[in-house]
Protein backbone atom coordinates (compact mmCIF):
# COMPACT_ATOMS: atom_id res chain seq x y z
CA UNK A 1 0.00 0.00 0.00
CA UNK A 2 2.68 2.49 1.00
CA UNK A 3 4.65 1.79 -2.19
CA UNK A 4 1.58 2.70 -4.26
CA UNK A 5 1.14 5.96 -2.34
CA UNK A 6 4.83 6.84 -2.78
CA UNK A 7 4.84 6.08 -6.51
CA UNK A 8 1.55 7.82 -7.24
CA UNK A 9 2.61 10.91 -5.29
CA UNK A 10 5.85 11.08 -7.25
CA UNK A 11 3.90 10.91 -10.53
CA UNK A 12 1.39 13.52 -9.37
CA UNK A 13 4.09 15.95 -8.23
CA UNK A 14 6.01 15.58 -11.49
CA UNK A 15 2.84 16.06 -13.52
CA UNK A 16 1.94 19.16 -11.48
CA UNK A 17 5.33 20.73 -12.28
CA UNK A 18 5.15 19.59 -15.91
CA UNK A 19 1.67 21.10 -16.38
CA UNK A 20 2.75 24.40 -14.86
CA UNK A 21 5.86 24.44 -17.07
CA UNK A 22 3.76 23.81 -20.19
CA UNK A 23 1.32 26.55 -19.18
CA UNK A 24 4.17 29.05 -18.71
CA UNK A 25 6.14 27.72 -21.71
CA UNK A 26 9.28 26.93 -19.72
CA UNK A 27 11.25 23.72 -19.21
CA UNK A 28 10.04 21.52 -16.37
CA UNK A 29 13.48 21.62 -14.74
CA UNK A 30 12.86 25.34 -14.05
CA UNK A 31 9.83 24.50 -11.86
CA UNK A 32 9.72 23.43 -8.21
CA UNK A 33 6.91 22.41 -5.87
CA UNK A 34 7.29 23.38 -2.21
CA UNK A 35 5.30 21.57 0.48
CA UNK A 36 4.69 23.34 3.75
CA UNK A 37 2.46 23.35 6.80
CA UNK A 38 0.81 26.18 8.71
CA UNK A 39 -1.78 26.33 11.46
CA UNK A 40 -4.36 26.38 8.62
CA UNK A 41 -3.08 23.14 7.07
CA UNK A 42 -0.89 22.04 4.19
CA UNK A 43 0.53 24.55 1.73
CA UNK A 44 1.65 23.94 -1.83
CA UNK A 45 3.67 26.58 -3.67
CA UNK A 46 4.80 26.47 -7.28
CA UNK A 47 8.15 28.14 -7.90
CA UNK A 48 9.98 29.06 -11.07
CA UNK A 49 13.76 29.15 -10.68
CA UNK A 50 13.17 28.96 -6.91
CA UNK A 51 11.00 32.09 -6.87
CA UNK A 52 7.50 31.49 -5.48
CA UNK A 53 4.92 32.11 -8.21
CA UNK A 54 1.58 30.56 -7.21
CA UNK A 55 -0.12 29.05 -4.20
CA UNK A 56 -1.93 25.84 -5.07
CA UNK A 57 -4.49 23.79 -3.22
CA UNK A 58 -4.38 20.00 -3.18
CA UNK A 59 -6.83 19.73 -6.10
CA UNK A 60 -4.56 21.92 -8.25
CA UNK A 61 -1.57 19.77 -7.34
CA UNK A 62 -3.57 16.68 -8.27
CA UNK A 63 -4.67 18.36 -11.50
CA UNK A 64 -8.32 17.38 -11.05
CA UNK A 65 -11.65 19.04 -10.33
CA UNK A 66 -13.11 15.97 -8.65
CA UNK A 67 -10.90 13.54 -6.76
CA UNK A 68 -12.48 10.18 -7.49
CA UNK A 69 -9.44 8.27 -6.19
CA UNK A 70 -9.41 10.04 -2.81
CA UNK A 71 -5.81 11.24 -3.01
CA UNK A 72 -6.82 14.64 -1.63
CA UNK A 73 -7.81 12.89 1.61
CA UNK A 74 -4.83 10.53 1.81
CA UNK A 75 -1.75 12.61 0.90
CA UNK A 76 -2.17 15.79 3.02
CA UNK A 77 -2.09 13.99 6.42
CA UNK A 78 1.05 12.09 5.33
CA UNK A 79 2.73 15.31 4.24
CA UNK A 80 1.69 17.11 7.44
CA UNK A 81 3.09 14.31 9.65
CA UNK A 82 6.32 14.31 7.67
CA UNK A 83 6.82 18.05 7.98
CA UNK A 84 6.07 17.84 11.72
CA UNK A 85 8.63 15.03 12.00
CA UNK A 86 11.28 17.00 10.07
CA UNK A 87 10.58 20.12 12.14
CA UNK A 88 11.03 18.13 15.37
CA UNK A 89 14.12 16.32 14.10
CA UNK A 90 15.89 19.53 13.08
CA UNK A 91 14.40 21.67 15.87
CA UNK A 92 13.06 24.22 13.39
CA UNK A 93 9.90 26.27 13.51
CA UNK A 94 7.08 24.35 11.84
CA UNK A 95 6.03 27.18 9.52
CA UNK A 96 9.64 27.48 8.25
CA UNK A 97 10.07 23.76 7.55
CA UNK A 98 9.48 22.96 3.87
CA UNK A 99 9.99 20.09 1.47
CA UNK A 100 11.38 21.24 -1.88
CA UNK A 101 10.39 18.92 -4.74
CA UNK A 102 12.51 19.11 -7.89
CA UNK A 103 11.43 17.35 -11.08
CA UNK A 104 14.23 15.36 -12.71
CA UNK A 105 14.94 12.18 -14.66
CA UNK A 106 16.32 9.08 -12.95
CA UNK A 107 19.22 7.00 -14.22
CA UNK A 108 16.81 5.09 -16.49
CA UNK A 109 15.49 8.32 -18.02
CA UNK A 110 12.12 8.12 -16.26
CA UNK A 111 10.35 11.03 -14.57
CA UNK A 112 11.44 11.39 -10.96
CA UNK A 113 11.45 13.89 -8.11
CA UNK A 114 14.27 14.91 -5.80
CA UNK A 115 13.20 15.93 -2.29
CA UNK A 116 15.03 18.30 0.08
CA UNK A 117 14.07 19.54 3.54
CA UNK A 118 14.67 23.24 4.21
CA UNK A 119 14.07 25.69 7.02
CA UNK A 120 13.64 29.14 5.55
CA UNK A 121 16.54 29.12 3.04
CA UNK A 122 18.76 26.71 4.99
CA UNK A 123 19.22 23.21 3.57
CA UNK A 124 18.65 20.52 6.21
CA UNK A 125 18.66 17.17 4.42
CA UNK A 126 17.92 15.21 1.25
CA UNK A 127 15.05 12.76 1.63
CA UNK A 128 13.33 10.07 -0.39
CA UNK A 129 9.65 9.29 -0.86
CA UNK A 130 10.21 6.52 1.66
CA UNK A 131 11.16 9.24 4.19
CA UNK A 132 8.20 11.41 3.20
CA UNK A 133 5.59 8.65 3.42
CA UNK A 134 6.10 6.06 6.13
CA UNK A 135 3.90 3.03 6.79
CA UNK A 136 3.35 4.08 10.41
CA UNK A 137 1.91 7.41 9.26
CA UNK A 138 -1.04 5.85 7.41
CA UNK A 139 -4.21 7.51 8.55
CA UNK A 140 -7.49 6.35 7.03
CA UNK A 141 -9.35 9.21 5.35
CA UNK A 142 -12.16 10.68 7.44
CA UNK A 143 -15.62 10.06 6.04
CA UNK A 144 -17.79 13.15 5.94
Amino acid sequence: MIDVIQNETKKIMFKCCKNYAAQKKVEVDKIQLVLGLTENGNTYTICEDYVPKEKYNIMQVLGVRIDFLGYSKIAPPFIAKSILRFSDKHKTHLSNTKVLCLPTKNEKGKDDMLLFVYSKNDYLETISFHDLFREEDIEPPKME
